[in-house]
């Protein structure tokens, strides 16, 4: 992904110099924002996101593609934490939708809802609108859709059970990544396999199940291998070396200490679960923007 940015970078910046016309600027920026949104960097992706955002109000083009960014727009000021300029995004997302009345936007809108009230640790709101939407999204045409409900379910969930340990919290987060794995490999969409393993061992080595953790990583290295993604595979290898020392080291750590490590692995399978999410919207719409054209 690292490597898509640069070429991606690189050839938005020559359409630029020789003035494409807007309608593909358009599209590379959306492109560029989602890879850098992937990758982490927010705040370039964000610009991105924002000149696109000023094509579109330029073209007077308010369709699906319009929806889209508003979205992309009010995930990232809201993993900045800017929430008064989430909240407008996502007040104008809720807008179209309701004007479109599309099922889909409906229920892209409640997500992109669900984030906003995550990140601002209202739970129970979030779990409130979550409680009916997987049920709703399974006869939708994109498998991908189900995916993004269970990542932002499993999101609600570790968060919850930061505040209060229960066994039955941690079960269930289990059987929504089995889930996820399920739907990538129905789909061969290794990239959510991948990604999907990588959180899966984070919760397997806080039960200190290092055989398992090790196991899932292993078969993720391997992917990354078959689909050429050597940065990916890097970082892989890197959480396989730190399983080690983790396994090593326990046994020295006092109560606080290991309570404190066990803690760090949760809120690194949460931050991670937000580059899966973003992973999965960006293929969705990717998905869309083929049978638009298909169409």
């Amino acid at each position: 992904f690292k490597e898509a940015v640069e070429t991606r970078t690189n050839a938005l910046e020559f359409k630029v110099k020789y003035h494409a016309p807007p309608e593909e600027l358009l599209m590379d920026h959306i492109k560029l924002g989602q890879l850098n949104a992937i990758v982490g960097n927010l705040t370039t992706a964000f610009d991105e996101f924002e000149k696109a955002l000023h094509i579109c109000t330029k073209l007077n083009k308010k369709d699906e593609i319009y929806f889209d960014i508003l979205n992309w727009l009010f995930e990232i000021s809201t993993a900045l934490g800017k929430f008064s300029l989430a909240e407008s995004y996502i007040n104008r997302a809720d807008l179209f939708a309701s004007i479109h009345a599309n099922q889909e936007e409906n229920a892209q809108a409640i997500i992109s809802r669900i984030r906003f009230q995550i990140q601002k640790k209202e739970l129970l709101k979030a779990e409130k609108l979550l409680s009916n939407m997987y049920e709703q999204v399974q006869d939708f045409p994109s498998a991908l859709t189900p995916a993004l409900v269970l990542i932002e379910k499993t999101t609600v969930l570790l968060l919850k059970y930061l505040v209060q340990e229960d066994q039955t919290i941690l079960e269930e987060v289990m059987q929504n990544l089995d889930d996820m794995l399920f739907i990538s490999l129905d789909l061969e969409f290794l990239p959510l396999t991948m990604y999907t393993k990588k959180v899966l061992a984070k919760i397997l080595l806080y039960k200190d199940n290092f055989k398992e953790a090790s196991e899932e990583l292993t078969e993720a290295i391997d992917l990354a291998k078959d689909l050429g993604m050597e940065t990916f595979e890097q970082t892989i290898q890197t959480d396989l070396i730190e399983i080690q020392k983790i396994q090593e080291k326990q046994p020295t750590l006092s109560e606080d200490a290991l309570k404190l490590q066990k803690q760090v692995l949760l809120e690194e399978a949460i931050s991670f679960l937000r580059e899966t999410f973003w992973l999965v919207s960006a293929s969705e719409h990717q998905r869309d923007q083929f049978l638009r054209l298909s169409s």
